[in-house]
């Protein structure tokens, strides 16, 4: 019987604006998609009966099934969608068992057996507007990447980009093609969608479609798009597959995932495109979603829409390390979590899907990542540049095959040194090709004909950003490395592959050791001393630039003696170095507080001995003590005075919280009392505390009347008894010299607790003589000499 008229039950409605609003589609857009006016739209939504082929183009929009919308009783003039419902109901079940062998598990990198996608699958989040298509000057680019401080995730600017979660993209943009880097997890989403629609909870009336477009190119019979989809069906036992393949395509009942074109060889790719067009524009009705990595789009699909996937962000990296130690090692989860955040450039790489699984599999051996920062680096650089294409059995550009893997380290190492001595996180796409140039035209076998050669460049240009993602387009003409941390690697691997390491004179290392200040050049600093076969000579050229930096300031030398001086007097299990270190840093916070700044930089005291404690020999409690009370009378603040006060060390670790200052600051003088063996000075401490004490009944009005009388006391009382408390009166630019002393000799032994090598003569010789000042270096020297 022919229908008439279809309209929605009170549930379908419901339904019907529910699915809108998720789309985030107005009436009128519907209206748009399905060929009618959105005087139809409104009448359906107001329960009114509207034209049966409207009615079911309106349901094949949505992605919904009609009897999810019709209301009961019209089997009448809906027989014919019972009809296709059973359909799908009868080829779903079929197809089920091929789905889940083909896409309900995953096996990559180094894993001996494959694991369920759903215990390990994290949702993917959609980029709407394509990262390399925006139209983005290069200094709006810079803008975000300040020296210092930039986001390391991804160049600050991508994350203010608005994300879509993957699942609600697919419902919004009936056909899209998403693209991503190399390890994004295109393929893993489109396994996701397959199988949540093969389970019912997502478009339940739809049946999935999945084909791997290097499968479908490489088949010998070359067939076309639906004669494949149909000889798939017939594989997994329909009956009469080909005319349930074309009933339910013609009504618009599947999902047809492609996955992969990128993976198409060059020889297929035309072809495989043309199909898919002429496919997608017969059988218009139905959902297509298309993946390809994004710099091997060349092509333009009609109708279809273009998505990025985007990289992880924190919360992602969270959920996928708790499934990935959930069912092998519960315990590791907190202990990953909390060592990524720990090492931010490791944290940085973990945002690329791939690399992250890396990572998860080292430490799921180990129980901690990698010493060597070049050997992890190097690592995820081989997944990227040979292991993965390789383990999927994909055969790439015939331009860029001819590069051997050592030879495109070579080239990208290049390109970076090039870009990153120029100070260039972003380029040009004629300043790569230019460097890229210079690099291939010295190869055998290479045309050096100018066309040519830029011809060449170009392609292997895009051959790099498409096959290992290591370079990526940020906007439309301009590059970067797809993470710092690869260009910060390979830079150091050029300077590694052009130095002597075993000369002092060599110029690449004191240009280099030049750089100690820098703090751009810090990360690349520690991969050079650890890629050099010895970092003897960088070390010691480093040490050599730190040593001289604050030779021009006698008030800072004298400060260098005093901390010579105050570390001779103390006697503690520690190296020499790191108790200089711990004064330092003591009498440094000091100076710091008449700034406003309050803070215990004890990061180099820990670098020299990871077991430094404050609280176990007197001599360092005890002065620690008295210069944190010190540090409170010298702020301006009542309230700042009163939050330094509060926090004292107690004799155990833990903190004292009270809420009265005169308490305070005589619990804190309890302390240094407990700590205390002389009794002069003890007399001389009870009688400052009795004053705290005697006055806490008005302290504010006290204070602020005597209260600085009062510390000058206590500071004489510590420069007579202890030599601590010192009022250096240092300037701002003295206080920022010593800061930066501080930063570069942490690098440095930084370096030497790094994976290089370093004789044990040179570690001895640059820790004995860390924080010391001019004179006593020099007299050291002489004294060697002898």
């Amino acid at each position: 019987m022919a229908r008439r008229s279809l309209k929605a039950s009170p549930s379908g409605i419901a339904t019907l604006r529910a699915t809108l609003k998720r789309k985030r589609w107005s009436q009128k857009f519907l209206a748009d998609v399905a060929g009618c006016s959105r005087q139809t739209i409104w009448s359906l939504s107001q329960g009114n009966p509207i034209d049966a082929e409207v009615f079911l183009e309106i349901c094949t929009q949505l992605g919904l099934a009609e009897h999810e919308i019709a209301e009961a009783g019209q089997e009448e003039e809906a027989g014919e969608v019972l009809e296709i419902d059973e359909l799908v109901r009868q080829v779903r079940a079929q197809i089920k068992p091929w789905i889940h062998e083909r896409c309900g598990w995953m096996n990559v990198l180094s894993m001996t057996r494959p694991i369920g996608l759903g215990d390990i699958y994290t949702d993917v989040n959609i980029l709407e507007k394509i990262t390399g298509h925006k139209r983005l000057a290069l200094k709006e680019l810079e803008a975000n990447c300040l020296e210092e401080d930039f986001d390391r995730f991804g160049f600050s600017d991508l994350r203010k980009v608005e994300r879509v979660p993957g699942l609600d993209a697919v419902d919004r943009f009936k056909k899209m093609i998403v693209l991503g880097k190399p390890g994004a997890g295109k393929t893993t989403f489109l396994k996701r969608i397959v199988t949540q629609c093969n389970l019912g909870t997502f478009h339940p009336s739809l049946v999935p479609i999945f084909v791997p477009l290097k499968q479908f190119a490489e088949n010998q019979e070359h067939p076309g798009l639906f004669a494949y989809i149909a000889n798939q069906l017939a594989e997994c036992r329909v009956k009469d597959a080909e005319s349930k393949a074309k009933t339910l395509l013609y009504e618009g009942r599947a999902l047809v995932l492609l996955d992969g074109l990128d993976e198409v060889e060059k020889a297929d790719c035309s072809r495989v495109i043309e199909d898919i067009r002429r496919f997608s524009e017969q059988f218009y009705k139905n959902f297509y979603v298309l993946t390809c990595r994004i710099a091997t789009q060349e092509f333009k699909l009609e109708q279809f829409t273009e998505v990025e996937i985007a990289d992880f962000d924190d919360q992602q990296i969270a959920v996928f390390v708790t499934k990935w130690f959930e069912l092998r090692n519960p315990e590791r989860t907190e202990s990953f979590l909390r060592k990524l955040n720990e090492r931010p450039r490791i944290r940085e790489l973990a945002t690329n899907p791939l690399l992250l699984t890396l990572l998860c599999l080292g430490f799921e051996e180990t129980g901690y990542f990698s010493d060597s920062r070049a050997g992890l680096y190097k690592e995820g650089l081989n997944v990227l540049l040979k292991g993965w294409d390789a383990k999927r059995g994909i055969d790439r550009d015939i331009v860029y095959r001819q590069l051997t893997p050592d030879r495109k380290e070579d080239l990208l190492s290049q390109l970076a040194y090039q870009t990153f001595e120029e100070g260039r996180y972003f380029f040009g796409e004629e300043i790569a090709k230019r460097h890229i140039s210079q690099y291939i035209k010295n190869l055998p076998s290479v045309d050096t004909d100018v066309k040519q050669l830029d011809i060449d460049s170009e392609a292997v240009l895009r051959s790099i950003e498409g096959q290992h993602g290591l370079l990526i387009g940020r906007s439309q003409g301009i590059y970067s490395f797809s993470h710092l941390t690869f260009q910060e690697y390979f830079t150091a691997r050029k300077i590694a592959a052009s130095c002597n390491p075993y000369s002092v004179e060599d110029e690449t290392l004191q240009m280099l050791a030049q750089r100690v200040t820098d703090k751009r050049w810090r990360e690349v600093l520690l991969l050079v001393a650890e890629i050099l076969p010895s970092a003897d000579c960088l070390l010691q050229l480093m040490k050599q630039k730190i040593d001289t930096l604050l030779t021009q300031e006698d008030i800072l030398q004298k400060f260098l003696e005093w901390v010579q001086q105050k570390t001779n007097t103390v006697e503690v299990p520690y190296k020499s170095a790191a108790v200089r270190a711990y004064y330092f840093s003591l009498a440094f916070t000091l100076a710091r507080t008449r700034e406003g700044t309050f803070g215990l930089p004890y990061a180099l005291a820990g670098a020299l001995e990871h077991d430094v404690c404050l609280y176990r020999y007197g001599d360092l409690t005890l002065d620690y003590q008295l210069a944190m009370i010190l540090a409170s009378t010298q702020t301006v603040e009542t309230d700042r005075t009163h939050s330094i006060a509060c926090i004292i060390h107690t004799p155990n670790g833990t903190y004292r919280h009270k809420t009265d200052r005169a308490r305070d600051l005589s619990f804190a003088f309890e302390l240094a009392l407990h700590f205390d063996r002389d009794s002069e000075l003890n007399q001389q401490l009870q009688q400052l505390r009795a004053v705290v004490l005697k006055n806490s009944d008005q302290f504010k009005s006290w204070w602020e009347a005597e209260g600085q009388a009062w510390a000058k006391v206590l500071r004489a009382t510590m420069i007579k008894f202890l030599n601590i408390g010192h009022d250096w009166k240092f300037t701002s630019n003295q206080i920022a010299l010593l800061q930066q002393y501080l930063d570069i000799n942490l690098l440095l032994v930084n370096c030497l607790n790094s994976n290089c090598y370093v004789e044990r003569s040179v570690r001895t010789e640059i820790e004995d003589t860390l924080l010391l000042p001019i004179s006593e270096i020099k007299k050291r020297k002489l004294a060697k000499k002898k």
